[in-house]
């Protein structure tokens, strides 16, 4: 399933760590690295009315949103300098 996700984004992001299970619940936690810059973020489902895979692109694409608002803005605030 994850693997299959991440490659929707061409290797722009992957997995950093075996998918960790919480003993109680059975709930997911992933450990993802944006190749970009490094970053390693970990996205734990909390629900189980929550589908993983949504959840997982949902985050991916806010993520990648983030970031490229963090960088047009550091253009813009660069040149206005």
């Amino acid at each position: 399933m994850i693997e299959d996700l991440l490659k929707k984004y061409n290797g722009r992001f992957e997995n950093h760590h075996p998918t960790i299970y919480n003993s109680n619940s059975f709930l997911p936690t992933f450990s993802l690295k944006d190749t970009t810059d490094g970053e390693v973020f970990t996205i734990q489902i909390d629900s189980f009315a929550a589908d993983p895979e949504t959840v997982l692109e949902n985050v991916l694409r806010e993520k990648i949103i983030n970031k490229r608002e963090q960088k047009i803005n550091s253009l813009i605030n660069g040149a206005t300098s």
